[in-house]
């Protein structure tokens, strides 16, 4: 725990507590929305490190600094996936803001704990309406907003709810990626706040004219509440494109009275599975030997195999090259057809 020269610091992250500020409320779900690491400040009223004192550390490797006079423990820091980081970031800029804004885009997505495909960015995005004017800064990037737009609490901070943060992200991102947004936000087994598909897209209708208007109603139309990561929903995209026909997802199996598999994807006319390997089902789990774990998965895709024709496993980096999926998918048996769209999977690292 750091003490900047053995003196107390003031924690500036209070531990999430979800309320709604506009209909519709999201539902608050306190188990999971775990609070955040803290967010170390320059002495405040005799209190905490001196500026001196985290500059310093911050040069020893001690701390990162993650906005305008806001730091974080570096071990911490480095524990963090990119959402937590972004999440953390938006919490460590809300923390010195003047104006009470509005936090959307990415900012929102972070606080909802909505992961995303693609690489987050370094500003937080804010929101405000069309003629209030404002500038982004070093650490602000300032977005139009609807006058309709749906704005909700956490904590203190205000935040655009889920389904209008899946929308406004489904305007300006990529198409792989703004298809990502909106799976993530609506997955029907996410344990925070969720939106839903029929939502989103009413959202998105209201403004169907605005500028990236076209590009999330496509987004929207392809999306589903049933893609369990952002991988999967990736996959599910690039599949299209390159011309394979669109799979049934978590089909179930039953193998036994007592034994049922869902498998990721499922071609009924080919009879074959397809399943994405985010390869943390082999991750060690506290208290279970790995020998088990690659045990139970070689047992499940031997059942799987004997109820299709086929099975075929592929990873995020199949994903991202063109030519090894094809290779993939058409080994496994399945048609191609011409692509509908131009292949345009560049998905941001």
């Amino acid at each position: 725990m750091y003490r900047g020269g053995f003196r107390l610091w003031r924690r500036i992250s209070p531990p999430i507590n979800l309320s709604a500020t506009r209909v519709p409320p999201p539902v608050a779900d306190s188990d999971v929305m775990t609070a955040d690491p803290p967010i170390l400040r320059a002495r405040s009223a005799g209190w905490g490190p001196t500026t001196r004192e985290l500059l310093r550390d911050t040069r020893r490797g001690h701390l990162v600094r993650v906005s305008h006079g806001r730091y974080v423990e570096s071990n911490v820091w480095e524990a963090l996936d990119e959402l937590a980081r972004h999440r953390v970031r938006t919490r460590a800029v809300a923390s010195s803001a003047m104006t009470d804004n509005v936090y959307s885009h990415h900012a929102a997505a972070a606080l909802w704990r909505i992961p995303l495909l693609g690489a987050w960015p370094m500003k937080v995005d804010v929101v405000g309406q069309r003629e209030s004017g404002g500038r982004s800064s070093e650490q602000i990037r300032r977005r139009a907003g609807a006058h309709d737009m749906e704005v909700c609490t956490i904590d203190d901070l205000r935040v655009t709810s889920p389904a209008q943060t899946a929308a406004d992200l489904a305007r300006i991102l990529p198409r792989i990626e703004a298809v990502a947004a909106i799976d993530s936000a609506c997955w029907r087994g996410r344990s925070g706040p969720r939106a839903s598909v029929e939502h989103v897209r009413a959202i998105i209708d209201r403004n169907a004219e605005d500028r990236g208007g076209q590009r999330a109603t496509d987004a929207v139309t392809f999306a589903t509440d049933l893609a369990e990561s952002v991988w999967e929903t990736a996959s599910r995209v690039v599949i299209e494109e390159l011309g394979f026909p669109r799979p049934v997802l978590q089909q179930s199996f039953r193998w036994s009275a007592s034994s049922t598999y869902r498998v990721d994807f499922w071609w009924p006319e080919q009879g074959i599975i397809g399943e994405f390997d985010g390869l943390v089902k082999y991750a060690p789990a506290a208290g279970v030997d790995p020998r088990d774990t690659l045990i139970r998965e070689k047992v499940r895709e031997d059942r799987l195999r004997s109820m299709a024709s086929g099975f075929v496993r592929w990873t995020a980096s199949d994903v991202r090259d063109a030519e090894r999926f094809v290779r993939l998918l058409s080994a496994a048996g399945l048609p191609r057809t011409p692509p509908r769209h131009a292949y345009a999977n560049a998905i941001r690292a």
